[in-house]
């Protein structure tokens, strides 16, 4: 599970999913602090928890399109959000397309 978090919102739904998932978590506002683009190896499945900010914050739409995700075929995003993500599952549509990934979907999460 893959996560950018300015707030914490995105960072809390991320923990809480590896935790009951079972699975490990990257965060890449360390990623993109360090300018780290290496290929993150993932199985088949990949979660991205992010705000939307018309998709996702520029930085983490950068860092994405810049890393390789060996492994990867399938990207469910979740986006944490204030009131609603407007169109930011068209965005993501485009973005796997763009990296070759088939997009699973994009949920919503409100939080207070």
């Amino acid at each position: 599970i893959l996560y950018f978090s300015g707030t914490g919102n995105s960072k809390y739904v991320a923990q809480r999913m590896a935790e009951a998932l079972n699975q490990s978590l990257l965060s890449m506002n360390d990623c993109i602090r360090s300018h780290d683009t290496s290929p993150v190896e993932t199985d088949e499945r990949l979660v991205i928890v992010t705000p939307p900010s018309m998709a996702h914050p520029r930085l983490v739409r950068d860092w994405l399109l810049e890393t390789e995700f060996p492994g990867a075929a399938q990207v469910w995003f979740i986006m944490t959000c204030g009131s609603e993500i407007g169109h930011a599952s068209r965005y993501n549509r485009s973005l796997c397309q763009t990296k070759g990934l088939t997009d699973m979907g994009t949920a919503q999460i409100i939080m207070p």
